[in-house]
Protein backbone atom coordinates (compact mmCIF):
# COMPACT_ATOMS: atom_id res chain seq x y z
CA UNK A 1 0.00 0.00 0.00
CA UNK A 2 1.55 3.47 -0.91
CA UNK A 3 1.80 6.08 1.56
CA UNK A 4 1.45 9.89 0.87
CA UNK A 5 2.49 12.30 3.24
CA UNK A 6 0.40 15.57 3.42
CA UNK A 7 0.53 18.73 4.85
CA UNK A 8 -2.47 17.52 7.16
CA UNK A 9 -0.90 13.91 7.81
CA UNK A 10 -0.51 10.29 5.97
CA UNK A 11 -2.74 9.34 3.38
CA UNK A 12 -2.80 5.11 2.39
CA UNK A 13 -4.48 4.17 -0.58
CA UNK A 14 -7.75 3.32 0.67
CA UNK A 15 -8.47 6.38 2.40
CA UNK A 16 -9.75 9.86 1.47
CA UNK A 17 -7.17 12.96 0.80
CA UNK A 18 -9.04 16.16 1.94
CA UNK A 19 -7.25 19.54 1.07
CA UNK A 20 -7.89 22.95 2.20
CA UNK A 21 -7.22 25.12 -0.91
CA UNK A 22 -8.17 28.82 -2.06
CA UNK A 23 -7.87 30.40 -5.14
CA UNK A 24 -5.30 32.95 -5.95
CA UNK A 25 -7.92 35.79 -7.08
CA UNK A 26 -9.20 35.92 -3.54
CA UNK A 27 -12.59 33.45 -4.38
CA UNK A 28 -12.05 30.89 -1.92
CA UNK A 29 -13.49 26.74 -2.58
CA UNK A 30 -16.64 25.49 -0.81
CA UNK A 31 -16.65 22.40 0.55
CA UNK A 32 -19.03 21.47 -2.43
CA UNK A 33 -17.09 22.90 -4.87
CA UNK A 34 -15.15 19.81 -6.96
CA UNK A 35 -11.43 19.94 -7.35
CA UNK A 36 -9.66 17.82 -9.56
CA UNK A 37 -5.72 17.57 -8.61
CA UNK A 38 -2.53 15.98 -10.29
CA UNK A 39 -0.44 14.19 -9.19
CA UNK A 40 2.97 13.35 -10.22
CA UNK A 41 3.96 10.49 -8.08
CA UNK A 42 8.46 10.98 -7.70
CA UNK A 43 8.84 7.69 -6.54
CA UNK A 44 7.36 4.66 -4.52
CA UNK A 45 9.16 2.42 -2.48
CA UNK A 46 7.80 -1.08 -2.11
CA UNK A 47 4.59 -1.08 -4.53
CA UNK A 48 3.14 -4.29 -3.60
CA UNK A 49 0.80 -4.58 -7.27
CA UNK A 50 -0.99 -7.46 -7.66
CA UNK A 51 -1.86 -7.37 -11.74
CA UNK A 52 -5.36 -8.13 -13.06
CA UNK A 53 -3.90 -11.35 -15.44
CA UNK A 54 -1.25 -13.42 -15.78
CA UNK A 55 1.38 -11.64 -18.47
CA UNK A 56 5.10 -12.67 -19.95
CA UNK A 57 6.81 -9.40 -20.57
CA UNK A 58 9.62 -9.03 -23.84
CA UNK A 59 13.03 -9.33 -21.88
CA UNK A 60 15.36 -6.32 -21.60
CA UNK A 61 17.63 -5.65 -23.58
CA UNK A 62 16.84 -7.25 -26.78
CA UNK A 63 19.45 -8.07 -28.31
CA UNK A 64 21.49 -9.14 -25.42
CA UNK A 65 25.12 -9.88 -23.95
CA UNK A 66 25.68 -11.70 -21.98
CA UNK A 67 22.71 -10.37 -19.57
CA UNK A 68 19.16 -9.91 -19.83
CA UNK A 69 15.70 -9.86 -17.73
CA UNK A 70 12.65 -11.35 -17.67
CA UNK A 71 9.47 -10.36 -16.03
CA UNK A 72 6.45 -11.64 -15.85
CA UNK A 73 2.73 -10.80 -13.88
CA UNK A 74 0.78 -13.29 -11.77
CA UNK A 75 -2.25 -12.84 -10.56
CA UNK A 76 -2.31 -15.10 -8.02
CA UNK A 77 -0.02 -17.51 -6.06
CA UNK A 78 1.30 -20.73 -7.50
CA UNK A 79 3.61 -22.64 -8.99
CA UNK A 80 5.97 -21.14 -11.11
CA UNK A 81 8.08 -22.39 -14.01
CA UNK A 82 10.78 -20.29 -16.69
CA UNK A 83 12.56 -22.09 -19.00
CA UNK A 84 14.78 -21.02 -21.96
CA UNK A 85 14.75 -23.25 -24.85
CA UNK A 86 17.13 -23.22 -28.00
CA UNK A 87 15.53 -23.28 -31.49
CA UNK A 88 16.12 -27.07 -31.71
CA UNK A 89 13.52 -27.23 -28.68
CA UNK A 90 15.93 -28.16 -26.26
CA UNK A 91 15.77 -27.13 -22.86
CA UNK A 92 18.99 -24.76 -21.92
CA UNK A 93 18.52 -23.46 -18.38
CA UNK A 94 15.85 -23.06 -15.78
CA UNK A 95 15.15 -20.03 -14.21
CA UNK A 96 12.13 -20.42 -12.15
CA UNK A 97 10.59 -23.88 -11.11
CA UNK A 98 9.05 -22.83 -7.52
CA UNK A 99 5.91 -21.64 -5.62
CA UNK A 100 5.83 -18.07 -6.24
CA UNK A 101 2.80 -15.16 -4.65
CA UNK A 102 1.49 -13.29 -6.95
CA UNK A 103 2.68 -10.00 -8.12
CA UNK A 104 5.52 -8.78 -10.52
CA UNK A 105 8.62 -10.67 -10.68
CA UNK A 106 11.76 -10.01 -12.89
CA UNK A 107 14.47 -12.38 -13.35
CA UNK A 108 18.18 -12.50 -15.29
CA UNK A 109 19.32 -14.70 -17.33
CA UNK A 110 23.08 -15.37 -18.32
CA UNK A 111 24.03 -16.58 -21.61
CA UNK A 112 27.78 -16.19 -20.91
CA UNK A 113 28.67 -19.69 -22.00
CA UNK A 114 26.01 -19.88 -24.31
CA UNK A 115 27.04 -19.51 -28.34
CA UNK A 116 25.09 -16.17 -29.81
CA UNK A 117 21.56 -17.22 -31.28
CA UNK A 118 18.06 -17.37 -31.19
CA UNK A 119 16.21 -18.35 -27.66
CA UNK A 120 13.39 -19.18 -26.45
CA UNK A 121 11.66 -18.55 -22.69
CA UNK A 122 8.73 -20.31 -21.70
CA UNK A 123 6.21 -19.34 -18.46
CA UNK A 124 3.91 -21.77 -17.18
CA UNK A 125 1.66 -21.22 -14.46
CA UNK A 126 -1.14 -23.84 -13.95
CA UNK A 127 -3.43 -23.42 -17.28
CA UNK A 128 -1.37 -20.30 -18.33
CA UNK A 129 1.24 -20.60 -21.11
CA UNK A 130 3.23 -18.28 -23.24
CA UNK A 131 6.71 -18.17 -24.62
CA UNK A 132 8.54 -15.10 -26.29
CA UNK A 133 11.69 -14.96 -28.28
CA UNK A 134 15.23 -13.82 -27.82
CA UNK A 135 18.31 -12.71 -28.88
CA UNK A 136 21.77 -13.47 -27.71
CA UNK A 137 24.95 -11.49 -29.48
CA UNK A 138 28.49 -11.98 -28.49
Amino acid sequence: MATVTTPGGDWTGNETITFTATDQTTASLADSDDVTFTVNILGVDNWNIIPASYRLLNNYPNPFNPITKVEFHLKAAGKVQLKIYNTLGEEIATLVNAEMPAGVHQVSFNALDLPSGIYFYKLLFNDFTASKKMLFLK
